[in-house]
């Protein structure tokens, strides 16, 4: 089974880092992102990758050449395009089940289980969902305003995808001139194909300075509960 990671984001939030580089070869700890994301898979036997790259590909080309694993690793670039045009480009170098994940993101979600939930359900693509936690306090408050309870950035019972989306090949039949990736998975929820993953393990993503600090942290209790 394939992984194809998508590798194509400019990380504009990320800004002076990824003037130069590419979100996904920003370094945290001793390795870009893009290597802790691949070396998850490797250590669970899956070392077939696809990277779909877009802006400043090259750098990304040329950091595998220099670090060779001995995974086998192809190249999709598809130019400056939405996340569902580079998982279309990249539809013949793919198998007929594959997994897709983001190059910014990294959690130990159980490969062998999601592969095996997805094959259970029947279903054209299953998404991995973490549970929400938004970045803001939220205030309550009875009718005449007086504030009855304050929760400071809490865990919503909200689910939020993640990647880690397991796809049969057919699915990206659906696609057509125009789509992203919301009108696609509608049109997968509309066949009554998508599926659900729910993870309640790690998720590091980087989407700013102040989570990239964060990440360093969270990356050591990470390789601890079943990363590499």
């Amino acid at each position: 089974m394939k992984i194809l990671i998508l590798c194509g984001g400019k990380g504009l939030r990320l800004r002076p880092i990824t003037e130069d580089i590419p979100k996904p070869m920003v370094y945290v700890g001793e390795k870009p992102l893009l290597e802790h994301v691949m070396g998850y898979f490797a250590q669970k036997k899956y070392t077939d990758f696809v990277l779909a790259i877009g802006y400043k590909g090259d750098v990304i080309k040329d950091y595998i050449k220099k670090n060779d694993h001995g995974w086998k690793v192809e190249f999709s670039d598809a130019g400056d395009v939405d996340i569902i045009g580079r998982i279309k480009a990249a539809k013949n170098l793919l198998s007929d089940r594959f997994i897709v994940v983001y190059g910014d993101t990294i959690a130990n979600v159980d490969i062998n289980d999601l592969v095996s939930f997805h094959k259970n359900t029947g279903g054209m693509v299953t998404i991995t969902t973490f549970p929400l936690r938004i970045s803001f306090g939220l205030v309550y408050s009875d009718s005449q305003f007086k504030v009855t309870s304050f929760r400071e950035k809490p865990v919503l019972n909200q689910w939020m995808n993640i990647g880690f989306m397991v796809f049969e090949n057919k699915a990206l039949d659906l696609i057509t001139p125009g789509d992203n990736m919301v009108t696609f998975l509608e049109k997968v929820v509309n066949a009554g194909q998508l599926y659900e993953y729910k993870h309640t393990g790690k998720h590091i993503t980087i989407n700013d300075t102040v989570e990239k600090e964060a990440a360093e942290n969270q990356l050591k209790e990470f390789y601890t509960l079943g990363g590499v």
